[in-house]
């Protein structure tokens, strides 16, 4: 039977590079938003790799970040961190950290 722990290394990987984007990525924060979505763009279709709770709060995440439709050929992410504050993009970064937090064990 394989280990739990060794079940989420990908999902722990994937998260790692968000925000390793987030805070070492150049650009403004809706733009470390787009370079992090990446990885959790990959996520998004291997569900598995994440525990259930965490999931739920990476697809509500996600939602936030695709909210505004797409708009000629720039896609709903770009649409949505368009239209996106520094604010909201703190806020969504700091939840995306905090998803990072939950799925290592903690601090």
């Amino acid at each position: 039977m394989a280990n739990i722990e060794n079940t989420y290394n990908y999902g722990r990987q994937k998260l790692w590079q968000a925000v390793h984007s987030l805070a070492t990525g150049t650009g403004n924060i809706q733009e470390r938003l787009e370079s992090a979505m990446m990885g959790l763009n990959g996520l998004q279709s291997n569900q598995e790799w994440l525990p259930v709770e965490v999931r739920h709060k990476l697809e509500a995440i996600i939602q936030e970040l695709t909210r505004t439709p797409a708009q000629g050929s720039e896609g709903r992410i770009k649409a949505t961190l368009r239209m996106m504050s520094n604010e909201e993009g703190s806020e969504l970064a700091g939840r995306i950290f905090s998803l990072y937090i939950e799925l290592r064990g903690g601090i």
